[in-house]
């Protein structure tokens, strides 16, 4: 595979990761509290932008292969399944917006919560995290593809090189 294609899916690897890792702990209201939960909730935004940016070509190209008959089943679910978690996205941040009680006071900003808001967050985060574990899973193959590329590389730069011995073997 050419190097800058390497090079770009080394960069989505790792935006993923850190997508992953900032949803967990924002997804842990429980063991961070929820002033850190809205904080980090807030700061998901950054990398799912630069996420949505990577993808933006597979994202424009999506309403050609929409309907175009020779799609696979498995693109049109993988469609599916993103317009899903995208909008299950959209209203946890918003719903999120609408019910914090540290973060827009913290930025002067104040809003009377109301009951419907708390309804609609809790439920479309439960959606929010199925859809996100069958993204993954779809994707696991490129995940474990990656996975192992990138720290195969980190293992071999990392290993000692043979030595020459003064018998002219290697030690």
């Amino acid at each position: 595979m050419a190097k800058w294609m390497n090079n770009i899916h080394k960069s989505r690897y790792w935006v993923d990761v850190i997508l992953l890792i900032l949803f967990v702990a924002a997804a842990s209201q429980k063991a961070t509290g929820n002033f850190i939960h809205e904080w980090l909730s807030l700061a998901l935004i950054l990398p799912l932008v630069v996420h949505l940016l990577m993808h933006w070509q597979w994202l424009v190209n999506i309403p050609k292969k929409l309907f175009s008959p020779k799609l696979a089943l498995k693109i049109r679910i993988n469609i599916l399944l993103n317009g899903l978690l995208y909008l299950s996205l959209l209203l946890v941040m918003l719903s999120g917006v609408m019910i914090s009680k540290d973060a827009l006071p913290t930025l002067g900003l104040f809003i009377t919560r109301d009951h419907f808001w708390n309804a609609i967050h809790h439920l479309s985060t439960n959606y929010l995290l199925g859809f996100i574990g069958v993204h993954i899973a779809m994707h696991i193959y490129w995940i474990t593809r990656q996975t192992k590329s990138i720290f195969r590389k980190r293992a071999f730069t990392n290993e000692r090189q043979p030595q020459q011995s003064s018998l002219g073997g290697v030690k």
